[in-house]
């Protein structure tokens, strides 16, 4: 039956040549190449903090009448040649201002693709070992109003991919968005359930705010609430778009007291653009300020994160390239709490950097796009972190901020090399490479993936 399943990928991803090309919103060229543009200044009027890259905030969709009816039904299939394989779909509907999607996966190995995390069965159909849905749900939106109900993730952050503690690359999660924009300035607010761990009902709330001029500047602040408890229903203190966690704490307006029953984190954001040419983008997290004299004398540490991301492009021969470099650091205790079920995690992964904490990362590389249908991408990274990281001990408690080394206790380091494309060769496919040679002092692996879309799109 294996061997059925290789014959069906192979033909997916040779022999189909009349496929409308638009991948899930991550990893679509449409979405990459927005990505590739905000570095040489194009579509800032569409940049955001708290959106993705595809999210036309104030471009209206003029190429798709408001009252007509448009339907996109895409198919595909990853290769990761150590004989895993994934297949996916994505279904969207748009009627108006309405529109509804779902994406579904299904796989061979549950931990050979990035952001799955469906659990594996004791029985296989057709070698697959698991599916689940990865996003689903309705949003409405106008001129000024987003809102969204459904299955997704939060990225929060300027700069690409240096989010520190809500980043694309966690588990997905059932949450509701409303977002209203007008003349520059921006609000948004988000609430959602995590998980259920031992009896333990984990939600999300964040809110935040921004200002921006639609040509060069885009600045942000924002909190993000973790709660949990046994058996806690939905708080409505945490429901109040406008409040604070600081002040529902102070007054006991929560349905369970106390201050050890949530975890929050504020975030400062900027990204600037110099000369359509330079971008500087940077993020700063605080999770613990210490302040009191008590507390500092008691050998209580500051917790918190930073993130900077500095890239200059340059155009010749109608190409365009793009050089950057990054780096990233979240401290030893941070993102964690006091009860491990208010750490920023979520079905086992972080929910913001993929290391989570106690570890610091470097990057350095270059994109480039050739005739306005591949990009590809040459980059090397560093990534350092301690035996404390949330990566390693998900749902483990801090030990009180107490100052540790930093990174703490067992130190790793490793050395990733990573070279990848998208390729949108026709109108109507995309073609995706990924190659990663990942190098430490005990190991070395090589990852090697193909993704092939195939899709239809209807007015």
């Amino acid at each position: 039956m294996r061997e059925i399943i290789k014959s069906l990928a192979i033909v997916l991803f040779f022999l189909v040549q009349s496929i409308y090309s638009q991948e899930v919103p991550t990893f679509n060229f449409s979405y990459q190449k927005r990505l590739f543009n905000h570095d040489f200044g194009k579509n800032w009027n569409t940049l955001s903090t708290f959106l993705p890259a595809n999210y036309g905030i104030t471009q209206k969709r003029k190429a798709i009448d408001s009252d007509s009816l448009y339907r996109l039904i895409q198919v595909g299939a990853s290769y990761d040649f150590a004989n895993d394989y994934e297949f996916f779909s994505y279904l969207s509907i748009k009627h108006k201002n309405l529109r509804s999607y779902l994406y579904p996966r299904f796989v061979t190995n549950v931990s050979s693709f990035q952001r799955f995390t469906g659990l594996p069965k004791d029985e296989q159909r057709l070698s697959l070992v698991s599916g689940e849905t990865d996003l689903s749900g309705l949003s409405y939106s106008n001129d000024h109003i987003y809102f969204h109900f459904g299955r997704g993730r939060e990225s929060w952050g300027s700069g690409e991919d240096i989010q520190l503690a809500l980043s694309h690359n966690s588990p997905s999660y059932d949450y509701f968005k409303f977002l209203y924009d007008h003349n520059k300035v921006r609000f948004i607010y988000f609430h959602g359930f995590l998980e259920t761990i031992n009896q333990n009902n984990r939600y999300i709330a964040g809110k935040g705010f921004e200002i921006s001029n639609y040509k060069n500047l885009v600045a942000s602040i924002s909190e993000v609430i973790i709660y949990s408890g046994f058996n806690r229903p939905v708080d409505f203190s945490f429901l109040n778009p406008i409040s604070s966690i600081l002040e529902v704490e102070q007054n006991n307006r929560q349905n369970l007291l106390g201050f050890d029953n949530a975890n929050a984190i504020w975030q400062i954001s900027i990204d600037k653009l110099i000369k359509n040419r330079l971008r500087i983008s940077g993020n700063l997290m605080i999770d613990e300020l210490i302040l009191d004299s008590e507390e500092i004398d008691s050998g209580k540490v500051n917790s918190y994160g930073w993130s900077f991301r500095a890239s200059y492009s340059i155009m010749k021969n109608n190409n365009f390239f793009n050089f950057y470099f990054s780096t990233l650091s979240i401290s030893t205790h941070a993102l964690k709490h006091g009860i491990g079920s208010n750490n920023f995690v979520q079905r086992g992964h972080p929910l913001g950097w993929q290391m989570g904490s106690d570890g610091y990362q470097f990057k350095i590389g270059c994109k480039a796009l050739r005739h306005e249908n591949l990009i590809f991408n040459v980059e090397i990274n560093k990534t350092t972190y301690g035996e404390n990281s949330i990566n390693l001990s998900p749902y483990l408690k801090y030990d009180y901020h107490k100052a540790k080394e930093f990174p703490s206790g067992d130190v790793k380091n490793i050395t990733k090399f990573l070279f990848n494309f998208i390729w949108g060769f026709d109108a109507n496919t995309s073609l995706l490479f990924n190659y990663q040679y990942n190098y430490s002092f005990d190991f070395d692996d090589h990852i090697l993936n193909i993704k092939y879309v195939y899709s239809i799109s209807k007015e």
